[in-house]
């Protein structure tokens, strides 16, 4: 049987529960690490068309099924393959999406037609297997990234809505500031703006000069919370900065709050409170505080793609226990 080969694909939103992205961008240049060397690979415009179809699971286990063929809706566009589906409430998928344990997505196919160009593998036709939600950032064009430090863990936290928040860091003398719902669609969303997608969003320790993450790195990922709310997580590297993140928060609580371009943002102020209808996001600072009134201090989760691997060990040894195989099922927390 031939082994269907495995390519990192694009970045994925959250809105609610709605999982939306690129699986593949054509034309995007790779470097794929082969027999202790490398190889440059991109896919034609329209390789996986005109109609693909195909399952979307968890780290590529074709035991945990996040989504069926049936409800993953696959558009083949000019510039991507691109995706769209519901994940099921109380489902794993769902539950390490929103922990940020796992962040994109990964294609699965055997390539049924492809040339050289200039040294670069050119796949022009290619059949899709599965599709993965996994745990690694895209690589983006011309570049890859080489993972040889792992993640301490990961900082979780959240910008209600309509609710007054102490806040320094608005326009003038405002002292409060109320996010209204949707305020946040210019970083979270299915029509983001190329603009949008261009602008990086950082991790800060306080400065700039003190980052944790990137949002074009795969370390900071953002999506709408269920009442409206932006929800975001923050690998912490392991790094002495990293670290120290982790030795603060077990002493005391830690904020992440953001950072606002005002001049992209859209906004009324009234008794020095910003009420804000559009806020444009250039970072979040990472930090204690002792303004805050109103806002969720960050939670710190382990990194929870093991969780996955868990229920799919334990179904596995139930169907051996039981003498039987184990089949191809859709992945529920318990």
């Amino acid at each position: 049987m031939q082994v269907a080969e495995v390519r990192a694909g694009g970045a994925f939103h959250m809105v609610g529960r709605t999982l939306s992205g690129r699986v593949m961008t054509y034309g995007d240049v790779a470097i794929i690490p082969v027999d202790g060397g490398v190889v440059r690979e991109r896919f034609a415009p329209g390789a996986f068309g005109p109609a693909p179809s195909a399952s979307l699971n968890i780290q590529h286990d074709p035991n945990m099924i996040a989504l069926t063929a049936g409800e993953v809706a696959l558009t083949d566009t000019p510039q991507a393959l691109e995706l769209r589906g519901e994940l099921p409430e109380n489902s794993a998928a769902l539950s390490l999406v929103r922990s940020g344990a796992l962040n994109g997505l990964s294609v699965e196919f055997h390539s049924r037609a492809e040339h050289r160009e200039s040294g670069t593998r050119v796949i022009e036709r290619a059949e899709l297997v599965g599709i993965g939600l996994v745990d690694e950032p895209s690589y983006r064009a011309s570049t890859v990234e080489v993972r040889d430090r792992k993640r301490l863990a990961t900082l979780r936290g959240r910008i209600p809505v309509n609710e007054r928040l102490e806040c320094r860091c608005g326009p003038g003398d405002c002292s409060e500031a109320i996010f209204r719902h949707g305020a946040f669609r210019g970083i979270v969303g299915t029509n983001l703006k190329d603009e949008d997608l261009r602008r990086d969003v950082l991790a800060v320790v306080g400065e700039y000069s003190a980052p944790l993450g990137s949002r074009k790195r795969g370390s900071v990922r953002f999506w709408e919370g269920e009442d409206g709310g932006l929800e975001f997580a923050v690998d912490v590297p392991n790094t002495q900065r990293g670290r120290d993140v982790l030795e603060t928060a077990g002493s005391v609580d830690l904020y992440i709050r953001p950072n606002l371009d005002l001049g992209r943002s859209k906004y009324r102020t009234r008794n020095a409170i910003a009420d804000y209808s559009h806020a444009a996001v250039r970072a979040l600072v990472v930090g204690a505080t002792d303004a805050a009134k109103g806002w969720v201090a960050a939670t710190v989760t382990d990194i929870a793609v093991d969780i996955a691997k868990d229920v799919a060990l334990g179904a596995l040894a139930a169907a051996v226990a039981k003498g039987g195989r184990p089949r191809r099922r859709r992945a529920w927390l318990p």
